[in-house]
């Protein structure tokens, strides 16, 4: 069942648990080989802050299935596990872009936009350190406090 695009009512962030210069084409094998028949993604953000389009919401979602998430959110991912190294700036610069343009086309503002750890019965800690700041992003942070932030904590 693809997701409905009137029923859109949050964005989900994600790291994608591969090393940062993963390549789009290496992202959506991985979606393959699980089965899910495409990359797991709409949108993917490379190490450069290429922004990808992915997998389509005309298609069965396959991103979050916790708390129905695939039916009702668009899946954003960065490459890199952010477990272990922090995202690019150009990758922070994109997604900044990416959220502001997807807030605008589906009616949506900061405060729908979530770290996937965050949506109620995932049991993950994707994306990692991106999570401080998809909160900082929701709380209604310019993008100026937004850099600085970026800068002062993430790149220590």
């Amino acid at each position: 069942m693809p997701v409905n695009p009137k029923k859109i009512k949050r964005i989900v962030i994600h790291h994608t648990a591969t090393p940062l210069n993963a390549t789009f084409d290496f992202v959506k094998q991985i979606g393959i080989d699980r089965g899910f028949g495409d990359i797991s993604y709409n949108v993917l953000i490379t190490s450069d802050g290429r922004v990808h389009k992915g997998r389509p919401l005309s298609a069965t979602p396959a991103h979050c299935k916790a708390d129905g998430a695939n039916y009702d959110s668009i899946g954003i991912a960065l490459t890199g596990d952010f477990t272990i190294t922090n995202p690019t700036q150009a990758q922070l610069k994109s997604l900044d872009e990416v959220l502001l343009a997807y807030n605008k086309q589906y009616g949506l503002t900061q405060k729908d936009n979530y770290a996937h750890c965050e949506i109620p019965g995932a049991s993950t800690a994707c994306p990692g350190v991106l999570k401080n700041w998809v909160v900082k992003y929701r709380q209604g942070r310019t993008r100026e406090q937004l850099i600085r932030l970026i800068n002062k904590i993430i790149w220590k």
